[in-house]
């Protein structure tokens, strides 16, 4: 492409993601083969002393930053890459929680198009190889890794993890990772490295899953067997393993822990990798500090509480994109409704979902529909979305508009003479960047 002759380490941003996204014409390329062949002309030799790679269907964003956030506050120098992003491309690269800048973004494209030759990288590809680069490059004591999609043939997997955390399987992607929950979890299996330690965060663990475990030799810590939360009046209190070596052992409770923002199965997980590190690294567990922790820890769009800038409306973004996300967030929906309030949904989705099932979950709770597109040519068309809706909701308000901004803009517009509504925007990552600028930051709903 002559564009890569106009590049250079100089060169914005901007022009380098429009150049990547341009190598591979596939949006989705799974597999190892490529990167792995860039990676190693680059000799790195290890990304940090401890590296922990998360996968799952839903909750690793929210898993990393609880683990990152965590280990921080214990001190040590820590690292995380997770996609995709919301509002700004550099959220992808942290280290002790500050984004990597452009600059230092633009050398290590550079360096990888020099030296890739004709291998065409995917967009995920090149993203998750800067990554790596820039990491190895930073002294550093952990390295957070989220795989982007399924775990066997992701880019992430090229990577050897010490801890390996795979927070729950549902259904999506089957596409691309199969049919069912079996053969979904097969391939985030393949994160699963002989001496980690595995973790799991699904109540009800897939056979295939913990196979793998098993023909590893690993003695995989389960939500709900090994570790678990419960619910305190206003607090709740995590039971789990401090002693993780071999056969896991001593069981603690800590009690009176705040709520966070977070869901509590995420943070639940977080906190068993956290004693899991804190025994192998041989420190103590901050408690105290772990406690401040979690009345600031959140994460934007999962379950955050926004106002719209102009109406002052309440915005709740959730960047649920399956079933299983869409059934947690009508949890959130039903509070709001059993308080008296309206919820109003803004939604784009891709195409490729499990649509009927993403909007089946959803229920009795909302009130009206506002649907439009994302600019994704795998974003399924206003139309195809209003005959689904209109077919399950048949006495529900349906308002179609070109864009999801116009959606978002429309719904906070028909709901500014109603003091009780709430507006709900959801449907994927793409339908909560496109509006989030719109809304500002808000204690929650008051």
């Amino acid at each position: 492409m002559e564009l890569s002759l106009n590049l250079s380490r100089k060169s914005s941003l901007k022009d380098w993601l429009e150049y990547i996204s341009q190598i591979n014409p596939r949006e989705i390329d799974l597999g190892l083969s490529r990167i792995l062949s860039v990676y190693t002309r680059f000799e790195v030799a290890r990304l940090a002393p401890l590296v922990i790679t998360v996968a799952g269907t839903n909750g690793k964003g929210s898993t990393v930053a609880a683990i990152e956030a965590m280990l921080l506050l214990q001190g040590m120098r820590v690292a995380a890459f997770t996609s995709p992003h919301i509002d700004r491309f550099n959220e992808r690269f942290r280290i002790n929680q500050t984004e990597v800048d452009d600059e230092q973004l633009c050398y290590v494209f550079s360096e990888i198009e020099s030296v890739r030759g004709n291998i065409k990288l995917s967009y995920f590809e090149f993203t998750a190889l800067a990554g790596f680069l820039i990491f190895a490059r930073t002294e550093l004591d952990a390295v957070i890794l989220e795989v982007g999609l399924g775990g066997r043939l992701d880019a992430v997997n090229i990577i050897d993890a010490d801890i390996c955390v795979v927070t729950n399987i549902s259904i999506d992607h089957e596409d691309w990772l199969g049919k069912g929950r079996e053969a979904i979890a097969a391939e985030k299996a393949g994160i699963l490295r002989a001496g980690a330690q595995a973790i799991f965060g699904d109540r009800d663990p897939p056979q295939t899953l913990l196979r793998k475990a098993e023909d590893l030799g690993l003695t995989p810590l389960c939500l709900g067997q090994h570790f678990w939360w419960e619910r305190e009046g206003e607090c709740w209190s995590w039971h789990g393993f401090t002693e993780t070596s071999n056969k896991p052992k001593n069981i603690e409770t800590i009690s009176d822990l705040p709520s966070p923002k977070l869901l509590l199965d995420n943070v639940a997980v977080a906190m068993q990798v956290l004693y899991s590190v804190a025994f192998s690294w041989g420190f103590s567990v901050n408690l105290e500090a772990q406690r401040n922790l979690l009345t600031t820890l959140q994460l934007a769009g999962r379950a955050e509480w926004r106002k719209d800038k102009k109406t002052k409306t309440p915005i709740l973004l959730d960047v649920a994109h399956n079933q299983g996300a869409a059934e947690i967030l009508n949890k959130e929906l039903m509070n709001v409704v059993q308080f008296g309030h309206k919820v109003v949904v803004v939604l784009a989705i891709m195409a490729d979902k499990r649509v009927i099932e993403f909007l089946h979950a959803f229920g009795s709770e909302v009130s009206e529909w506002h649907i439009g597109e994302v600019d994704n040519e795998r974003c399924l068309s206003v139309s195809s979305l209003e005959k689904s809706l209109k077919t399950l909701f048949t006495d529900v308000c349906v308002c179609t508009y070109d864009s999801v901004e116009n959606a978002y803009l429309g719904a906070c517009a028909k709901t500014n003479s109603s003091p009780n509504s709430v507006v709900v925007v959801t449907g994927s990552f793409l339908t909560v960047s496109a509006v989030r600028n719109l809304s500002v930051s808000s204690a929650g709903l008051v």
